[in-house]
């Protein structure tokens, strides 16, 4: 074998983790966002679920300027819903979204940017419209999508082998409550000034 033999047969050895290394480098970003957006995974018992999705949005919320020093105060909603989530944690989920819904299209129609003219919107398109307008920052946008679509997928099923359990209710109720306390913060003056 001479040096050129030597060189292609090292060449072709190396070159699929060479690829492969460039292609992690390049698209790190995009890779990090897929991982942390997966809901269940599975390899040689690591397993990523809802209660792990939880931790990690409520360390990104908890990390938003826009939260400090807010408490909300519990009415008998609250309590119902607290009280379902020792039951069925999965049912309260669902009612706690329908909560973050509905302080979603209180806000959009407050602030009359509803472009549909009041016909009914979806809370995707009503949430588009806040971050559309500024009011809301790309982590309160990001966290609302992420706790959206771990109630559609829960509704879906998705998480079966590992079920939501009543402290990752209490999560989400804690996460989906600090969104509505963003959503009643949210200032007609910050719209007036864009138009």
């Amino acid at each position: 074998m001479n040096v050129t033999e030597f060189v292609a047969a090292l060449i072709d050895d190396m070159i699929w983790p060479i690829v492969i290394l460039l292609a992690i480098l390049l698209f790190r970003k995009q890779i990090g966002f897929i991982l942390t957006n997966l809901t269940k995974f599975s390899f040689n018992n690591i397993e990523l679920d809802f209660g792990k999705k939880l931790d990690v949005l409520e360390k990104k919320l908890n990390n938003s300027n826009l939260i400090e020093n807010k408490i909300f105060e519990l009415d008998s909603m609250d309590y119902e819903i607290l009280k379902i989530a020792k039951e069925s944690p999965g049912e309260s989920i669902s009612m706690i979204w329908g909560m973050v819904e509905n302080e979603l299209k209180t806000t959009v129609h407050r602030l009359g940017i509803n472009q549909l003219n009041d016909e009914v919107t979806f809370s995707h398109e009503d949430i588009r419209l806040l971050k559309e307008y500024n009011l809301i920052d790309g982590e309160i946008f990001t966290t609302f999508n992420e706790l959206r679509n771990m109630k559609i997928q829960l509704s879906r099923g998705q998480f079966i082998k590992k079920a939501p359990t009543y402290t990752d209710a209490l999560k989400y109720y804690d996460l989906s409550n600090k969104i509505i306390i963003i959503f009643n913060d949210v200032n007609i003056s910050v719209l007036l000034s864009k138009k």
